[in-house]
């Protein structure tokens, strides 16, 4: 995981700032709130995470900064679609998520049938729905302490990207000389899905041998365009719009067409 691997190579250059995360081993999120309010750590880095509550946003005497990456939503949607139908172990499932799952697998639920759902109520997959989840965003960030970075930037110019994070952590007392070395490998789509667009989702599901475990995750912008025709993209941008006000600020200029 990239986000993983950069804290890693920042908490690395940084020895009197602790790392905080799920994917340490073992695993010890969960004992950075304690740590700070015992004083135990006065430094801690929290990483990484995917709701945008902080370890320490309770805390009276703790500056929380944050920075907060977001994709465009509807590539995520478009991947949380496969992943519900398919990839994703159904074990612990809600009953909602599981009728749902047999809905998109035996083709009763269209893509953007499954986006609107998840827009207007959420689709069971997740804790929350998506709009809550990027809604708090808006709710909660701090201009003056959040910073908030395109995954899209990241990939198409991760100059520019790792330079607006260095910037901002050098602000915090953060060493970054590692960032640049940190650039995730670029992405190369599959020369099967070039110009390609699936009306039916099926037909990729079954070209693509989608199954449980098994998805060809599409990293690059713009791939719901692969699923999704222009009406269809600018219907469920006016739902956003209409769920989310400040959803102009998740606009992206570049749509990535492929």
């Amino acid at each position: 995981m990239f986000a993983w691997r950069l804290a890693k190579a920042i908490s690395a250059e940084n020895e009197d700032w602790n790392l905080y995360s799920p994917n340490a081993s073992p695993p010890n999120h969960a004992e950075a709130l304690a740590d700070l309010q015992s004083g135990r750590t006065s430094k801690a880095l929290f990483a990484p995470a995917r709701r945008y509550e902080g370890p320490g946003s309770t805390l009276v005497h703790v500056t929380l900064y944050r920075v907060l990456q977001l994709r465009d939503p509807l590539d995520m949607l478009v991947s949380q679609y496969f992943s519900h139908g398919w990839s994703h172990p159904s074990s612990r499932w809600s009953e909602r998520a599981l009728e749902m799952r047999l809905a998109i697998s035996e083709g009763k639920l269209s893509v953007r049938e499954y986006c609107e759902l998840e827009i207007e109520h959420g689709s069971g997959f997740t804790g929350s729905s998506l709009v809550d989840r990027i809604g708090s965003i808006s709710r909660q960030s701090d201009p003056s302490r959040d910073l908030l970075l395109r995954y899209e930037q990241m990939v198409l110019d991760y100059t520019t990207w790792s330079a607006r994070l260095g910037n901002f952590l050098t602000g915090v007392g953060l060493s970054c000389d590692s960032l640049l070395d940190c650039q995730p490998e670029t992405l190369e789509l599959d020369p099967r899905l070039k110009g390609r667009f699936f009306a039916d989702p099926m037909e990729y599901v079954s070209e693509f041998g989608i199954r449980s475990g098994r998805h060809i995750r599409v990293g690059i912008p713009g791939d719901h365009r692969r699923f999704l025709n222009d009406y269809e993209v600018d219907e469920l941008w006016d739902l956003l719009s209409e769920r989310m006000p400040d959803s102009a600020l998740l606009r992206w200029s570049n749509d990535g067409k492929t």
